[in-house]
């Protein structure tokens, strides 16, 4: 693992200095960069968490330990804040799944916000890293607005909103567990339970019905596919996002935005939706710097025509 050691501790040498810049404490150090290496290694204060990417192997016992080690040398953190986790292909957010019955919490701050992380007991943390600067875009465009968030995960743009000073967030999603998560994000960073709405729904059958309410600014990050059986029928991002949209905007005031994002790869959003919104792609203002060699994801803001 020589080759992988040596990335690692390049990358880190140069992302140590730009975190320290940007004050930023949670950050990926190693985004896959050697085909040889599939693995992503994500730092999270004095902790870090290992991503092996299934390629029909998985690293023996010593392999493991050494991996653990190098990353322990190079990163400066102890072997017991190290987690490893196996990541398989998977459809929709069955990868968000508990893994284990540990849990191993911690907590993080980014832009002024507080953030729990569950290191041990799910498969992803809590916080998907490479929208740290979409958290902020949205904290700084919400200012006396109403916010919808759907499909929320664990909340994070919702507390980000909330910062910023939204007069009311409602959160969507369909998952208990993640709601939950959610409310507790909300009561660390103390915020008034008031303008927080929290709501379990399936989000595409809600939206097909609910169209009464507006709001001025509507987060839409989906899952690129899923097939839970809590849904009437299965979502594809590629095959209905130009549906998914159409709906969502809807629910929007007539001054009102939309930030979509999708972690589809290869994405292209339906053309013919230019001829109903006003579309500005963002995505190369929200990759961050240690996402750069590998776009996770692509972002739009997305307005009615007058």
């Amino acid at each position: 693992m020589q080759a992988f050691e040596n990335r690692l501790k390049k990358r880190y040498k140069h992302l140590k200095k730009w975190a320290k810049r940007e004050q930023i404490n949670c950050f990926r150090v190693y985004n896959w960069d050697i085909p040889e290496y599939p693995f992503t290694v994500d730092k999270y204060n004095d902790h870090a968490v290992i991503y092996i990417f299934d390629r029909n192997q998985e690293l023996d016992r010593e392999g493991k330990k050494l991996l653990v080690l190098i990353v322990s040398e190079v990163l400066g953190i102890e072997n017991e804040k190290i987690f490893v986790k196996y990541r398989k292909k998977q459809k929709g957010k069955s990868q968000y799944n508990q893994i284990i019955n540990l849990a191993y919490e911690i907590t993080v701050e980014e832009n002024g916000i507080k953030l729990l992380l569950n290191l041990s007991g799910y498969l992803d943390t809590g916080l998907f890293l490479d929208h740290r600067i979409s958290r902020k875009i949205i904290m700084e465009k919400s200012a006396g607005k109403s916010v919808l968030n759907l499909f929320a995960y664990t909340g994070s743009f919702s507390v980000a909103a909330a910062k910023g000073g939204a007069k009311f967030v409602k959160t969507v999603d369909m998952s208990n567990t993640y709601l939950d998560w959610t409310r507790r994000n909300i009561k660390l960073n103390r915020q008034d339970e008031k303008i927080h709405d929290v709501y379990r729904e399936d989000v595409l059958g809600w939206l097909e019905a609910n169209h009464k309410q507006k709001f001025d600014l509507i987060i839409l990050d989906p899952p690129s596919f899923s097939n839970s059986k809590k849904m009437e029928k299965s979502f594809d991002i590629q095959r209905d996002h130009s549906e998914l949209l159409i709906n969502t905007a809807m629910m929007l005031n007539r001054k009102g935005n939309i930030f979509f994002s999708t972690n589809k790869r290869k994405f292209k959003l339906d053309e013919s939706l230019s001829q109903r919104f006003k579309i500005e792609e963002l995505t190369s203002k929200t990759i961050p710097e240690d996402f750069k060699n590998k776009a996770p994801h692509s972002t739009f803001w997305i307005s009615l025509k007058s």
